[in-house]
């Protein structure tokens, strides 16, 4: 499961992005297909989330 590209596809198409909620779950009843579980999909999604996240604290932290 690419968590990155399904995060990055709903943060970066504009029509997405309005309706992320509905994106997301949408994905999740893709990969449900392929049997992954509720918080597996979602803790995948998070953890690409927080990764950027991190990173951009540290940008800051640079810049500081």
């Amino acid at each position: 499961m690419n968590y990155l590209e399904i995060v990055l596809k709903g943060y970066l198409k504009e029509n997405i992005k309005e309706h992320l909620d509905n994106y997301f779950f949408r994905e999740f009843k893709k990969a449900e297909k392929e049997n992954y579980e509720l918080n597996e999909f979602f803790e995948g999604c998070l953890n690409v989330v927080q990764g950027f996240e991190k990173e951009l604290q540290e940008k800051v932290n640079e810049i500081k």
